[in-house]
């Protein structure tokens, strides 16, 4: 499935599941069967927020260290036990300016964070872009709106 066709998509069953702090438990965002928690720091907060569209099931996780302007949101399709990546939207200081990495092939996604399956959008460096995000509650508007991802409800 490509990004668009994701994006497209009727999305059904939204589920935004609250913020938490620091580590993410393997089961949370799985990309590999084996694959241990993903230690970050108690300076991160992050949440999943999942959704259903056409015959498949994606989780978006929201990763957000507002200390050192880092934003993440990493679309996955659940296939099997595992997550496969689709998409990762993102802001942080390595690569300036508000970018994305997203599949190159209309395959599942990746299985680990590879940049060789992944490319990187716009492939310029725009540095005037700012990270503008002031409150968790606008890292996940961010991140429904450009995943294309209504919610019904107050659910923040």
């Amino acid at each position: 499935m490509r990004v668009r066709d994701v994006l497209r998509a009727e999305k059904r069953d939204v589920i935004l599941e609250p913020w938490k702090q620091g580590n993410i438990p393997p089961n949370v965002f799985r990309l590999r069967p084996n694959m241990k928690t993903v230690g970050q720091g108690k300076a991160y907060h992050w949440r999943v927020v999942r959704f259903a569209a056409d015959a498949w099931s994606f989780r978006i996780l929201i990763v957000l260290n507002e200390e050192k302007s880092i934003y993440r949101a990493t679309l996955g399709q659940e296939v099997g036990e595992v997550v496969r990546i689709v998409c990762v939207r993102e802001f942080h200081a390595r690569e300036p300016g508000w970018h994305c990495h997203s599949v190159l092939l209309c395959h599942q996604g990746v299985s680990v964070w590879n940049h060789r399956d992944l490319r990187r959008f716009p492939r310029g460096v725009s540095e005037s872009d700012s990270f503008g995000i002031t409150s968790r509650e606008r890292a996940t508007a961010l991140a429904l709106r450009f995943y294309n991802v209504e919610q019904s409800g107050d659910l923040l």
